[in-house]
């Protein structure tokens, strides 16, 4: 591979990549609980996890970008990580390790889901980079050093210990020395534990499990969805014809390989782990470059190429089965726009109406039952108010909170003039906890918008 094309390939992805670094910490609620982690660390130096166990090494690195960059500062940290992840298939590529090395590059490089999280305030690329050059030195049987990187991807995203699991086979397999696999497992723990440290001096953590669901069929479905969502529906189902057809002409010698092994193993740690956590397309993200590598040995170069434009498609189209109204589960096929179109509208949305909140003035005092958190993280316009349980504006009538359930509460605000409100398009995370809709008390508009004086541009992911 030429040195231009590499620098031409690198140059046209970091065009595509940066000017998404301009649109907030990104669509994922988590990235907003992140910065407002790293910020209160910095600023108010207490370290609260932004979402269970935590991910220490992400926030306690972003703790000072954040404060002083803000989330242009905070993506580039994850863009920077990106880049290094590039830079080990590089590597891969220098030691002859694909056979269609340019497919393969572009291929990973543009897929929808590394380029929205490479520019968001999130941990899956940085824990992304480490695992893939911990696979880089396991490749030149560096041993420690592919130790040493897990437990840094540990420090980042604590389920990237499962990859102990395919690493510590690969060293069995190639060395047959019971020792030295034990002492890398050994060190791989000690690394681990040591960059995951920062969380002794959390406040407070709680263990992570799985979101609750009313029925195993609820729980079917997010599986369902979020795995044919990672790189589109259409495309996953179409993908996986054409892997099969390839697999079957070579089912003899397909598992005979070590690398095939390697990467099947790989792949059934991480789908193991979604059956457990299937709340975002992300969970699965460290088992797709073995996807891919595997689809790199295993078809021809037209059928490899026809698969890289498969999976490119899902930026600009998609097979959508959600229905309009998210209190239905019976799907409703249709075709809409890509992953990154529905990614860029809906970031769009969440700075507007950020900036709509921020200057919303209300005759009434008025509960949104909408807009946490990225409305009001590292949002000095907000203040939490511990007597409500919610944030308010510091000059306004305006509160925002999450989902209320207990009657009681609801029927104490309304008796001290509150109105509460709700948008029917993001009834979702009350229809998974078993309710059919919301209690009497609250009103459920149409239309969000109407609320705020202030246009809201952009499109929320809920909206079909």
């Amino acid at each position: 591979m030429s040195v231009k094309f590499k620098q031409g390939f690198i140059l046209l992805w970091l065009v595509l990549c940066v000017p998404l670094l301009f649109l907030g910490y990104g669509s994922d609620f988590d990235a907003w609980r992140v910065a407002q982690c790293a910020a209160d660390i910095w600023e108010e130096h207490r370290y609260m996890p932004s979402r269970s166990l935590g991910n220490p090494l992400h926030e306690f690195a972003l703790a000072p970008l954040v404060s002083r960059g803000g989330w242009v500062a905070g993506n580039a940290f994850s863009l920077a990580f990106a880049l290094l992840f590039l830079l080990g298939l590089l590597r891969l590529e220098k030691q002859g390790h694909f056979r269609h090395a340019k497919l393969l590059l572009v291929s990973l490089a543009f897929l929808p889901i590394i380029m929205k999280n490479a520019t968001s305030t999130m941990d899956y690329i940085p824990a992304l980079a480490m695992l893939t050059w911990s696979y880089v030195f396991l490749q030149e049987s560096r041993w420690q050093l592919a130790a040493l990187l897990l437990g840094v991807a540990c420090g980042f995203r604590p389920t990237s210990l499962l990859f102990l699991i395919p690493l510590l086979y690969h060293i069995q397999a190639v060395n047959q020395d019971l020792s030295t696999t034990v002492r890398t497992a050994a060190l791989a723990l000690f690394s681990a534990a040591l960059f995951y440290a920062p969380l002794l001096v959390a406040e407070s953590f709680v263990l992570p499990a799985p979101v609750h669901r009313s029925s195993w069929l609820l729980q079917a479905g997010q599986i369902g969805f979020h795995a044919l969502r990672t790189l589109g529906v259409g495309q996953a189902l179409l993908a996986a014809l054409l892997l099969l057809v390839f697999a079957r002409k070579n089912e003899q010698t397909l598992l005979q390989t070590h690398f095939v092994r390697f990467h099947l193993l790989n792949l059934a740690v991480w789908s193991a782990l979604f059956l457990f956590l299937p709340d975002a397309p992300e969970y699965l993200l460290p088992a797709i470059p073995s996807l891919i590598f595997l689809s790199d040995r295993l078809l021809p170069r037209c059928a490899f190429a026809a698969l890289v434009l498969l999976l490119l498609s899902y930026h600009v189209i998609q097979l959508d089965l959600r229905s309009s109204n998210p209190l239905q589960l019976r799907p409703t096929p249709h075709l809409r726009g890509g992953w990154s179109i529905e990614d860029v509208q809906d970031r769009c949305f969440k700075l507007s109406f950020r900036a709509a909140a921020d200057a919303a003035s209300l005759q009434r005092p008025t509960v949104l039952i909408y807009g946490l958190p990225w409305a009001v993280a590292v949002n000095p316009a907000w203040y939490w108010e511990p007597d409500l349980k919610m944030f308010a504006q510091k000059k306004g009538n305006l509160y925002l909170s999450t989902a209320i359930r207990d009657t009681a509460r609801i029927n104490h605000l309304v008796e001290r003039g509150f109105r509460l409100v709700a948008w029917r398009t993001a009834s979702w995370e009350n229809m998974q906890l078993g309710r059919v809709g919301w209690p009497e008390g609250v009103e459920v508009i149409e239309e969000i918008r109407d609320m705020f004086d202030t246009p809201i541009r952009g499109k929320a992911l809920n909206e079909r």
